[in-house]
């Protein structure tokens, strides 16, 4: 009877080393949409941001759509409505060519909600961009612009650590000096020397921005390129142009001589069905690139707007095998203050003004 009360003894001592060294995991704080798929014959691809959900569609059609997507999300994280559910997306108020529908993410521990706004997305002949709508971002310590336009993105948040509250001064905002209503502001400020960036370009581009590291290869922290099924004709617009008075080298150094120069330009290429993009590496020199619309560095326009027209030039055997029913293919079209900004080079105070943009397409494709 001793010996066996001394093995329940032991045995009871055991579970509880046993439950005093094990931890329960704690719930995940994460509430994000992962990945986001309908029915492959509607949908072509899909891009999933902060936030939102864009799914280009073949076409859309009617008052509203009904869609049944698939949705991934942040492990233990709930979403409604669920996943595999049909939800009925409205058309959008701001632009009748579109379908939306809203979502909203809880994550596993309850405390973290976010809302993402799902929009679906059909291709049409003739993009007219104004840049009249933004919204304010609010982190933290940071404050800063965003377009409304979600296919749009500026590289903001790189700055956020250090710029502060002032959306004013940060690369990409809005001003009212425009053709119509608002237009894009890109000025080229100072950059994050502890970074290695002395200084930060103003950029706005069709594409998204990721800084999952910001002591990381900045290089890569913009995702050039959407969806597109046409083939691109022609880039116009509206801009004003002043470059900043003292250029920069990347090490900071001052390079006499040299002025800053703005520049506008597109690259349509072939991406694939995981949807690769280009980067600050590749983005003027990829081998996937199909076409290329390049206006020609600008320093100074004065202070009235002049208006462009940037024809896509195409690379002859790649225009003969474009194929939107079996490829995948992006649009890139990209604005900046300062041409070598993706080098960190150029000047403070350079500052280009962009309104009024239009993107025309081939009849047929």
């Amino acid at each position: 009877m001793r010996y066996t009360k001394q093995l329940v003894i032991f045995a009871a001592m055991a579970i509880a080393v046993s439950s005093c060294g094990k931890k329960d995991e704690p719930a995940n704080v994460e509430a994000e949409i992962v990945s986001f798929n309908i029915d492959k014959s509607m949908q072509r691809s899909c891009d999933v941001g902060n936030g939102f959900v864009n799914v280009f569609v073949r076409k859309t059609e009617g008052p509203y759509m009904e869609a049944t997507p698939t949705i991934e999300v942040s492990k233990g994280a709930s979403i409604a409505p669920a996943s595999g559910q049909m939800v009925r997306f409205e058309r959008s108020t701001t632009d009748t060519s579109e379908y939306v529908a809203h979502y909203t993410i809880t994550s596993e521990n309850g405390q973290s909600v976010k809302d993402y706004k799902v929009t679906l997305i059909p291709p049409i002949r003739n993009y007219l961009f104004s840049f009249d709508k933004w919204t304010l971002s609010e982190t933290g310590s940071a404050s800063y612009y965003l377009p409304e336009d979600t296919k749009w993105a500026t590289g903001n948040a790189a700055v956020a650590i250090y710029m502060g509250k002032d959306p004013s001064k940060y690369p990409a905002s809005y001003t009212d000096v425009a053709v119509s209503g608002r237009a894009a502001k890109l000025q080229t400020v100072m950059g994050a020397t502890f970074a290695g960036v002395p200084i930060a370009a103003g950029n706005l581009f069709w594409g998204n921005f990721k800084t999952d590291n910001i002591f990381g290869d900045k290089l890569t922290f913009t995702r050039f390129g959407q969806p597109f099924d046409q083939k691109p004709k022609t880039l116009k617009g509206h801009y004003q142009y002043k470059s900043g008075e003292k250029f920069t080298d990347k090490n900071n150094n001052e390079v006499d001589g040299r002025v800053d120069s703005c520049f506008i330009y597109a690259i349509f290429f072939e991406s694939d069905e995981g949807g690769t993009t280009l980067d600050g590496h590749n983005i003027q020199t990829s081998d996937r690139i199909v076409a290329k619309a390049l206006m020609p560095s600008v320093s100074t326009v004065g202070s009235s707007y002049t208006p462009f027209s940037i024809p896509f030039v195409y690379d002859p055997a790649k225009e003969a095998q474009i194929d939107f029913v079996n490829k995948y293919y992006r649009l890139a079209i990209v604005f900046t203050s300062s041409k070598s900004g993706g080098t960190f080079e150029g000047a403070i105070g350079s500052t280009l003004l962009v309104d009024e943009v239009t993107l025309e397409c081939y009849e047929e494709n």
